[in-house]
């Protein structure tokens, strides 16, 4: 499995070279943001190691959301470094990263990570994407707060990171009590608040216009 590191602390350098060797992974290290990218377009890795406090904040965050943009779902984006507080590692986890580790490493859970995101079993989830006779609809139970309602989606807030894309289906009596039905929405942005829970951004999806018109005019009545 080709493997991108960005890296600048070499004290880091003997743990992860010792993952790599463990599991066959082909690593190439990057000292800064632009050769990492150079890099990876280069060799279209599958998995991404990279050192939180390399560069700002907000470039790493930067940095995971375009690798996730460009690579969709197929890879693995590590982030490690010293410590970080859970208000960082929410913000970088909205954007694509799957995993944080912290320094000095737990290497049985390391080696456990990563033996299940490189054997077979990985693959089983995109192997069987296509395959309609075996697909079943899962249902999760998720306390979500409506905090408004505009012409174009919903807001909440709630106590999970839920994935961009995901589809909710919002009974419209929950909204305007006088009318039934049900609206489906689509997440399209997921946020961290101070407070450490998150705002979720939706959009209506597939509405049909007389629930269009009753939520266009319950708008404009508050």
């Amino acid at each position: 499995m080709i493997t991108q590191v960005l890296l600048s602390n070499e004290r880091y350098l003997s743990s992860l070279n010792g993952f790599f060797k463990k599991f066959n992974l082909k690593a190439e290290f990057s000292i800064n943001i632009e050769d990492f990218k150079e890099q990876s377009l280069k060799r279209h890795p599958a998995l991404f190691f990279i050192q939180a406090d390399i560069e700002s904040s907000l470039d790493i965050k930067n940095l995971v959301g375009d690798i996730r943009e460009l690579y969709g779902l197929y890879v693995t984006i590590i982030i490690f470094g010293d410590g970080m507080s859970q208000t960082k590692l929410s913000s970088y986890l909205v954007e694509g990263a799957d995993q944080f580790f912290s320094f000095p490493f737990d290497q049985a859970l390391i080696e456990d990570f990563l033996s299940k995101r490189t054997e077979s079993s990985f693959f089983n989830a995109f192997k069987y994407r296509n395959i309609p006779t075996r697909a079943s609809e899962a249902y999760f139970n998720i306390g979500l707060e409506v905090v408004e309602i505009n012409t174009t989606g919903v807001i909440f807030h709630g106590d999970d990171l839920i994935k961009n894309g995901t589809i909710l289906n919002l009974p419209l009596n929950e909204v305007f009590q006088k009318f039934k039905g049900m609206l489906s929405l689509r997440i399209v942005r997921c946020e961290v608040m101070e407070s450490g829970r998150f705002i979720i951004y939706t959009v209506y999806k597939d509405i049909e216009q007389v629930e269009k018109n009753v939520i266009v005019n319950e708008v404009r009545k508050a």
